[in-house]
């Protein structure tokens, strides 16, 4: 955003400003741009590197239960579903094949059939 122009002055927007603007301090921004990523982190994007080439190669028919299934057994990581679903909504992937809804309410005139139990019965005490 600092290589963007200020639409009033048409000069860079300062990093003062922004920081002011948005109520960060100034060393918390330049801590965060000088920071070093963690190793979960570093294990996630290796992760991802796996899944889009998986994704890639099988045209993304996998979720995000198969694809676990697949990193645990070909990779050294242990990850769990969950890990794996918030990585890949993270990108916006998604399985291609899905379960089709089934509306069971309306149903067509030549499913419904016709009643055909004897419903002529009496009873002469309860429970009978």
């Amino acid at each position: 955003m600092s290589e963007q122009t200020n639409p009033r002055t048409h000069k860079p927007y300062v990093i003062e400003q922004l920081c002011a603007l948005t109520g960060i301090k100034r060393a918390a921004y330049y801590k965060w741009t000088h920071r070093k990523p963690n190793q979960r982190e570093l294990d996630n994007e290796v992760i991802w590197q796996f899944i889009e080439e998986r994704e890639a190669r099988d045209y993304g028919i996998y979720g995000s239960q198969r694809m676990t299934r697949l990193i645990n057994r070909e990779t050294e990581f242990h990850v769990n579903r969950k890990r794996v679903y918030r990585l890949m909504d993270a990108h916006g992937m998604t399985a291609s094949i899905r379960k089709a809804k089934v509306d069971r309410k309306s149903q067509k005139a030549e499913v419904i059939t016709a009643n055909i139990l004897d419903r002529k019965f009496s009873a002469n005490e309860p429970n009978q």
